[in-house]
Formats: structure tokens, C-alpha cells, sequence
């Protein structure tokens, strides 16, 4: 005999072909006898036992670990774009060389960070204050950064636009997309 073949008969074999005399029979419809039949009348059936908890780590960032983040990114991002305005690393240094774009960088840079202030404005009004930050870099990384990103320059400006992505979007008050549930 084949191994399938005798595989098959195993399990067909091991199989019951009748319900056990404790399972009522099966009705017409599939589903089992009549729940008042099993159980004496004014008891409830037994509770069912609870459910283990699922196994390993939860996934995805708790509350407290996104917060940090959140803060790391920001304040991160604020040094890098310093960095990578006012060092000379190449040949020149960016604040000299494109000085409006340099200095809106280091304005954009300084608007990313309202998220970790408290100047007055609700939670929400410092997250979209942020993201208009963040959005000024991403607009400087595109026009000036990008076309010389494989410099020592560029390199650093990146990191500092891709921190204060990083820091917007792990808000724990951003707007958009919502994943809070808001």
C-alpha cells in the first residue's frame, strides 16, 4: 500500500462514524439538540473558560514609546539642519552660498519643534504648526538639497528632514492620517 493511501486509511480508520452518546444527535438543520435538554431547568449553561492572552510582544509602538520618539525625532531634526546649513563639509558652506534658502531652512527647522512647546496654543494648533515646519524642509530638501543629496551636505540635511518626518508623523496629536481613532 501507498503512503497516501495507507495515511488515509489511518485517519479514516481512527475517524467515529456515530456521534458519542454524550453529543444529543444531530437535528435536520446541522445544529446540535435542544439546549434545554442538556441542562437542568434555571441552571445556565457553564461559562466558557477565558481565552489566553496572545503570545509574544503587542505589535506596533505603545503610547510611551511613540511619545519618545516623537520627541527624539524633533529635537533631532533641529541640530542636523543646523549642521548642514552652517558647516562647511564640501566646498563650500550652504549658508554663504544659497543664503535665503538657508535661512528658511533654519526658520522651517525652528517651526518643526512646536509640537514641544507650550506657548499657549492648543496640542493640535502646535501639531499643525509642526507639520507646516516639517513641510517648508521637505519643500527646501526637494528644491535645494536633492539635487546634491549624495554630498556630505546633503547626507546630513536629509537625516534632519527625514527627523522631523519622522517626529510629525509619530505625534500622538497628528491629524492626518488618522490612526488615533479620531
Amino acid at each position: 500500500m501507498s503512503a497516501p493511501r495507507a495515511y488515509s486509511a489511518l485517519v479514516n480508520e481512527q475517524r467515529p462514524t456515530t456521534p458519542p452518546p454524550s453529543e444529543p444527535p444531530a437535528q435536520a438543520n446541522g445544529q446540535a439538540g435542544d439546549v434545554t435538554s442538556r441542562y437542568p431547568a434555571g441552571s445556565p449553561p457553564p461559562a466558557m473558560p477565558p481565552t489566553p492572552p496572545p503570545a509574544g510582544p503587542p505589535v506596533g509602538l505603545s503610547g510611551s514609546s511613540r511619545l519618545q520618539l516623537h520627541v527624539v525625532a524633533h529635537a533631532l531634526a533641529l541640530p542636523l539642519i543646523v549642521l548642514g546649513v552652517i558647516t562647511p563639509l564640501d566646498e563650500s558652506m550652504m549658508l554663504r552660498t544659497v543664503t535665503v534658502w538657508a535661512v528658511f531652512a533654519l526658520l522651517a527647522a525652528l517651526t518643526q519643534i512646536a509640537p514641544l512647546l507650550d506657548l499657549g496654543e492648543s496640542e493640535d494648533q502646535r501639531w499643525v504648526i509642526g507639520g507646516a515646519g516639517t513641510a517648508a524642509l521637505a519643500i527646501f530638501w526637494w528644491v535645494v538639497v536633492e539635487p546634491g543629496a549624495t554630498s556630505n551636505t546633503g547626507f546630513i540635511l536629509t537625516m534632519g528632514v527625514v527627523a522631523a518626518a519622522v517626529g510629525t508623523f509619530t505625534s500622538p496629536h497628528r491629524r492626518w492620517p488618522a490612526v488615533h481613532g479620531r
